[in-house]
């Protein structure tokens, strides 16, 4: 009969116009969803008879989407740089790295981990709080920097993660001393030499910069100051003042 027929419509809580309803009743998305934007839809749907007057109902449909991991961890920035002493003490929290996820519930959740360049198990990670954590002693005359790869992974189904580089520099410490080599010179000098160049001394010092510019000085044995030393090159001169019945 003319008054069975029906026509629905939403008359309420259609954000965005994200839904439609059909002649039959059945409703449809009109195109994709955010689960970000909105979680969930309160839609009120009237029906209408033919007849006259029209009669009307109205009935409430709640939708809630569900979410499907659609994004990964993001770190801001993507690169960090940063330095520390070599004699850092082990525990010593270096710096801390951050990352946002724009998916909800344990999609959104994630946890930090170094997958890249800690071969020598010097740093550890706080999973939750992305410090990155000084775990073993340093030692910068053997690695004077490292570029550690820190991952952070989602705990979805379907888990993604992203990437960022730390690069840590390794500034040096005054922890070694001068050495020579050898370590003791034995040379002959004619008595008379006077401004005479009789031998160069070498000393290596395996600091950096200026902990490791070595500075050259006679300290003891100069009877009657017959020799100097260039501070600088290690070149031992013979002056003069020379005898040999008096100085062995």
């Amino acid at each position: 009969p003319h008054n069975s027929r029906l026509e629905y419509a939403i008359v309420s809580g259609n954000d965005g116009s994200a839904f439609r309803v059909s002649s039959s009743g059945a409703i449809y998305t009109n195109g994709s969803l955010d689960l970000e934007v909105k979680a969930c839809y309160n839609l009120a749907i009237e029906v209408r008879d033919s007849g006259v007057p029209p009669l009307a109902s109205r009935v409430a449909v709640s939708i809630c989407l569900s979410s499907l991991n659609d994004h990964p961890p993001v770190f801001s920035p993507i690169a960090y740089s940063t330095s520390l002493y070599e004699n850092a003490s082990v525990g010593h929290s270096i710096i801390q790295v951050s990352a946002k996820d724009l998916d909800i519930g344990i999609d959104g959740q994630f946890t930090f981990s170094i997958s890249l360049g800690n071969a020598e198990n010097k740093f550890i990670i706080d999973p939750q709080s992305g410090w990155l954590i000084l775990s073993n002693v340093l030692d910068r005359e053997t690695t004077d920097s490292y570029q550690v790869k820190v991952t952070a992974t989602d705990q979805g189904i379907l888990k993604k993660n992203s990437s960022a580089e730390v690069n840590i520099t390794v500034l040096d410490v005054n922890d070694n001393k001068p050495i020579f080599n050898p370590a003791a010179y034995a040379v002959s000098v004619s008595e008379d030499a006077t401004n005479l160049d009789v031998v160069v001394v070498k000393c290596t010092d395996p600091d950096y910069g200026r902990n490791a510019q070595i500075d050259f000085a006679i300290e003891s044995g100069n009877r009657n100051s017959s020799f100097k030393i260039n501070s600088t090159s290690g070149v031992v001169t013979a002056v003069g003042n020379l005898d040999v019945e008096t100085i062995n």
